[in-house]
């Protein structure tokens, strides 16, 4: 339910002081209000969303988290981790009471490749991964001592954003960016990360100094 009204933006078409109906969102969202009514109510029985009888919608405090402008934005998360890939991997969590990986047991193939055939998730990988809570990346970079290493590696996805802070507490290492395939967003890891002089960038098979 909450990846249903994550997907359809419904957080973002409430402004957070006001109220909507259920038959403008359904219109907006280009779903039928019955059922969209129906999703909403069991959100809002768990704190996400206020609805009345009548069908008027408002937020509450958990779902002011779903905006996408909202600090601390939940939205991409939600997305991400009830997306097929993540969550067809619970059926097999206990792949990894026997030290396999959870992942591989559901889909054959390792987190990563599994996005590079599914470019509709890693696209939401990408957007979670830029847009993660405030301060994790930068507790990251304060609670582990760094600084016995020469080089840094970030793998995955986002801005770089990790790796950026990183090199700004340890300004004589050297950093290397390795990013999931993905066509969006490169430029904006070179603008974060790439003015280190000690950067090193590599995405989709290029690289850059």
């Amino acid at each position: 339910m909450i990846r249903a009204a994550a997907d359809l933006a419904i957080a973002d078409r409430i402004p957070p002081d006001e109220w909507r109906s259920v038959d403008e969102l359904a219109s907006c969202c280009a779903v039928l209000p019955q059922p969209l009514l129906r999703v909403l109510r069991a959100l809002a029985a768990c704190g996400i969303f206020r609805v009345t009888v009548d069908g008027l919608v408002a937020h509450s405090r958990r779902s002011l988290l779903l905006r996408t402008d909202a600090p601390n934005s939940l939205h991409h998360a939600a997305r991400f981790w009830t997306a097929p890939g993540s969550w067809g991997a619970w059926a097999d969590l206990d792949a990894a009471l026997r030290g396999e990986t959870p992942h591989r047991a559901s889909w054959n193939t390792s987190r990563f490749e599994y996005l590079r055939h599914h470019p509709d998730e890693a696209h939401v990988f990408d957007a979670f991964m830029a847009h993660t809570p405030e301060g994790r990346h930068g507790a990251l970079a304060a609670a582990h001592d760094f600084s016995s290493a020469t080089l840094v590696v970030d793998v995955g996805g986002g801005n770089g954003e990790a790796l950026r802070l990183i090199l700004r507490r340890y300004p004589h290492h050297h950093g290397a960016y390795r990013r999931v395939e993905l066509q969006k967003g490169w430029s904006n890891v070179t603008a974060d990360v790439g003015s280190h002089s000690g950067c090193h960038l590599s995405s989709n098979g290029q690289e850059a100094a």
